[in-house]
């Protein structure tokens, strides 16, 4: 099982994606757009001595936002494609083909993947431990010597049988599960976090930073009240501040120390 669950997670780069896009608004870009995209990908490329052969394809939601995903694929929003420049197009594709370059692709689909069964025991336990809970706090309410007599008579019953220390070990499995998955989430987002920065930092390389600085104010400006909560953005969110990453860009050009 142990061996399956890894090859699973390895593996789930080569064929996860075109499963996970059918759900999604992805399409193939017309003329127009596969002339923009190709135009822009190519000279990033270029600049990065990079032969490889990816797959574009276009976001139908609204918005500017684009990822990578698999190990040759990079969706790009309609929008983007609409009002971003030319340089800052390349900027996008840079960002995102360094993903792929370097597995980050392959490393956060096995993390998904890895959490996947500790996750499904995690929310299971969320589910009737709140299930359980309600149920348990309105018999309290009704009878707080009744709960206290039944819970010394239940574990005095299984007290006396093995049945108790089967329970004891499925709960601490359980319970380890639960851990798991949370050890699991936490690394997942921490390598999120971490790859931004990388990418962002590849693109200044190729010499795309000032446009992808440029690209971030969009995003600023299309997201107006930017989330600035740091315990959120460490517990919750994949992506840094976009505030942090345009200083690390400031740094990467001088402008900080």
């Amino acid at each position: 099982m142990i061996t399956s669950w890894v090859i699973i997670c390895i593996s789930a780069v080569y064929w996860f994606t075109d499963i996970k896009l059918f759900f999604y608004q992805v399409r193939k870009p017309i003329l127009e757009e596969e002339r923009r995209l190709v135009s822009a990908m190519h000279e990033v490329q270029k600049k990065a001595n990079d032969n490889k052969n990816y797959r574009l394809r276009v976001e139908e939601n609204t918005g500017l936002n684009a990822y990578a995903t698999g190990y040759h694929t990079i969706v790009v929003s309609k929008d983007c494609i609409k009002h971003l420049s030319h340089g800052e197009l390349c900027a996008l594709l840079a960002h995102e083909m360094g993903h792929l370059r370097t597995k980050d692709c392959t490393a956060l689909l096995a993390y998904y993947f890895a959490k996947q069964p500790p996750g499904f025991v995690a929310g299971i336990l969320r589910r009737g431990l709140k299930v359980a809970g309600g149920s348990i706090a309105g018999f309290a309410r009704q009878s707080l010597l009744a709960l206290l007599i039944a819970v010394i008579v239940t574990l005095f019953i299984l007290s006396k049988s093995a049945i108790l220390y089967y329970l004891l070990a499925v709960i601490c499995f359980l319970l380890f599960l639960w851990l798991l998955n949370a050890v699991y989430s936490f690394l997942w987002l921490i390598n999120s976090r971490y790859t931004e920065y990388r990418q962002d930092a590849f693109a200044h390389k190729l010499g795309f930073g000032p446009p992808l600085k440029q690209l971030l104010r969009k995003f600023l400006e299309e997201n107006s009240i930017a989330r600035v909560d740091q315990f959120y953005i460490l517990t919750r969110s994949t992506h840094p501040l976009i505030h942090n990453r345009i200083r690390r860009l400031e740094k990467l050009e001088g402008l900080r120390k």
